[in-house]
């Protein structure tokens, strides 16, 4: 079988087809950064939820279903975000706001360093999905996020029952640096045993977006319900051979978070 030259694979015109989607990707995190309310939040929550998974899952070269693959991201993501508090903590470091901001611009140049090169067209049959389905999973997206957006329109303050408690362990996990085993100076505990992953994961955007606790709290709610849609969709997708990718992300819009 007759293999492309190098010449050919390193020509100017495949070089520009690589460089011209980074181009469009730089452009439009440069309008969301400036443009769009919470611009930062925006740009920076979606790169630290996802884009460590993505290096991971890249480095880890294992084959997957492709509608599994950015169900892997979230949750790799999301794990490797505490574990490095837990690690940083065990070693008696800090987790602190710069090291935050280095972290994001060293995964952003990671991820685009893992793209140069990158010529793979993405289409509905690569994905394996029929195009029914990528419409119904598309609309599904958009209800989910209209929903989220819905949930929180006016508020100020999460009014859910426990939001004070969490909000207090969002500010500790911030202020220390580190996993939440007391709650001082706020309350005298020192035994502090929770689920502290996501109060991490929050002071980390916090410190990344440049937002407050409260609007913190809102929006990476709303977010994280979202990112169910990919993650249950995924599921679907390996569980049904991504027959049924809607069954499972079809609760996202009508859940709360």
């Amino acid at each position: 079988m007759a293999k492309t030259s190098p010449a050919v694979q390193d020509s100017p015109l495949a070089t520009t087809r690589t460089r011209w989607p980074l181009a469009l990707l730089a452009a439009g995190a440069l309008i969301v950064l400036l443009l769009v309310p919470h611009g930062r939040f925006w740009l920076l929550a979606p790169l630290l939820l996802i884009g460590p998974g993505y290096l991971i899952e890249r480095a880890w070269a294992v084959a997957l279903p492709p509608l599994v693959r950015p169900a892997v991201w979230v949750g790799a993501s999301i794990a490797a975000i505490t574990l490095v508090y837990l690690w940083f903590t065990t070693a008696g470091l800090r987790v602190t706001p710069t090291l935050i901001n280095l972290s994001a611009l060293g995964i952003g140049l990671g991820l685009l360093w893992s793209w140069r090169g990158l010529r793979t067209r993405l289409t509905l049959a690569s994905l394996g999905l029929p195009a029914n389905l990528a419409l119904l999973f598309g609309l599904v997206l958009l209800l989910a996020g209209w929903s989220r957006v819905q949930h929180i329109a006016g508020l100020q303050f999460p009014p859910w029952v426990d939001s004070v408690h969490h909000a207090l362990i969002i500010r500790v996990v911030g202020e220390s640096g580190q996993v939440p085993y007391s709650l001082r100076p706020y309350l005298p505990v020192d035994r502090f045993v929770y689920h502290w992953g996501y109060h991490a994961l929050a002071a980390t955007v916090m410190h990344a977006s440049g937002l407050d606790l409260p609007t913190t709290m809102l929006w990476l709610g709303q977010l994280l319900g979202l990112l169910q849609v990919i993650t249950l969709a995924g599921a679907a997708a390996a569980l049904c051979q991504a027959t049924a990718i809607t069954a499972g992300s079809m609760t996202s819009p009508v859940s709360s978070v």
